[in-house]
């Protein structure tokens, strides 16, 4: 996989993104021109080309993109991987001529209000919950408008209440009573003046992916089940399995309804993925679409552990033209991988432990797992002097633990007694 004359566009340099620039230089021999608003992020040190710009800024990105090469510098491709960014990719990707989907159809697919009113006028209205979407600023906002819906949905149990553009959970409430209405509110307006009231609905969650080739053809799929805690009000992701440990007819029917969702959303090129709640009577809800792989360690580590397959690898090489068979067909042992997260306590870290620093130096020097089978893999994404917030989303994990093993519930169990020893090895002060 000789490339070393061509250039891999990434999107995004937090942590999450450091296997898929190790693969592209490692494995692929690509150079790497890496995008992110940090200029102190990982991806900044380990690429070859860093631009400090937000990946969110799409049109500043796009008025500098001509000068980011050299002449006779030849550009493969552009994605992401751990970073939603894929808005940015598919403007990149369009503006370049690279390989890619519609820009209006990645910005779609991305909106979670965009994304549920185009499956409402595509008729798709089952598969998603009652809901209502918001534009308003704090300053002439009124709570009863929100509070009328809540009235409309209350015998379901309560509302979400969310942002439109973030993701990992941020600014997300789960209200029961409407008496806690006005904080959810409050709070969702301090990340953005759009947002979406959903019927409150309960049951599992999975991250339901795959991959789509040139022709449109899936040519990867996985499940993975998403383990949640919802106390104190908020959704908060603790782990993960994969592959979820459903039965073949649950597997297939969630295939079946990622690839309609797929279709009716428009996305034929790349990867895609939906966040999926399948309800107690075995009913699938859209929560959220991405024209990305997962983040959380799933697509970068869990998923590769567990069942050999490479989905990372398998973007790269559809991204870039080259051949991906090999990447997306399953090999090794049979086994279920569990990512557990790592918390601290509020503050600034004081500390982290050698143990854990060594154990999260092993992602500069591997590109695949299978140097420790069944792990564990930790990794962990803060450094001395990192501010700590109160728990509140999935942005406020500090670590992880990937370990496998034959059974799905050892798993899981392994990596969470693991995670919650190790996460006692950040020590944090006022």
């Amino acid at each position: 996989m000789n490339s070393s004359q061509q250039w891999l566009i990434i999107v995004g340099g937090g942590h999450m993104s450091v296997p898929s620039i190790l693969v592209a230089k490692k494995d692929f021999r690509f150079k790497t021109l890496v995008i992110d608003g940090d200029a102190n992020c990982p991806g900044a040190i380990l690429s070859d080309r860093f631009i400090n710009c937000s990946t969110y800024n799409i049109d500043q990105i796009l008025a500098y993109s001509s000068q980011w090469f050299n002449e006779g510098e030849e550009v493969a491709g552009v994605i992401t991987n751990g970073t939603d960014a894929a808005e940015a990719v598919y403007a990149i990707s369009n503006k370049l001529g690279l390989r890619g989907i519609p820009y209006e159809t990645a910005r779609r697919v991305q909106n979670k209000y965009l994304m549920r009113h185009h499956l409402t006028t595509q008729g798709i209205t089952v598969c998603q919950p009652r809901w209502v979407e918001f534009s308003t600023s704090p300053s002439n906002y009124y709570h009863s408008d929100v509070e009328e819906f809540f009235l409309q949905v209350e015998k379901c149990g309560g509302v979400v209440v969310k942002p439109i553009g973030q993701r990992a959970s941020r600014g997300i409430s789960i209200v029961k009573n409407i008496s806690e209405l006005k904080s959810a509110v409050d709070l969702v307006l301090t990340y953005s003046n759009q947002f979406l009231v959903e019927e409150l609905l309960t049951g599992t969650e999975f991250s339901v992916e795959g991959l789509f080739n040139e022709s449109g053809q899936p040519v990867w799929f996985n499940v993975v089940q998403r383990l949640f805690n919802y106390s104190d009000g908020h959704a908060l992701e603790v782990g993960h399995i994969s592959p979820a440990p459903i039965g073949s007819t649950s597997w297939a029917a969630l295939g079946s309804f990622w690839h309609s969702v797929a279709q009716t959303m428009g996305v034929k090129f790349g990867p895609f993925k939906v966040d999926t709640l399948v309800t107690d009577d075995g009913t699938p809800y859209v929560l959220e679409t991405a024209c990305r792989q997962s983040g959380g360690w799933d697509s970068q580590l869990s998923t590769p552990l567990a069942t050999g397959c490479r989905p990372i690898h398998a973007l790269i090489a559809l991204s870039t033209g080259k051949p991906y068979n090999e990447f997306c067909t399953p090999s090794g042992e049979s086994k279920f991988a569990a990512c557990y997260s790592m918390f601290s306590e509020p503050g600034t870290v004081k500390s982290i432990s050698e143990k854990l620093r060594i154990y999260s130096n092993e992602n500069l020097t591997h590109t695949t797992p299978n140097f420790r089978p069944f792990g564990p893999h930790i990794r962990v994404s803060v450094s001395v002097g990192s501010i700590i917030r109160p728990i509140r989303d999935c942005g406020d994990r500090v670590g992880f633990v990937v370990v496998a093993d034959k059974d799905d519930v050892a798993a899981v169990n392994r990596a969470e007694f693991a995670a919650r020893n190790l996460q006692e090895e950040i020590i944090t002060e006022e």
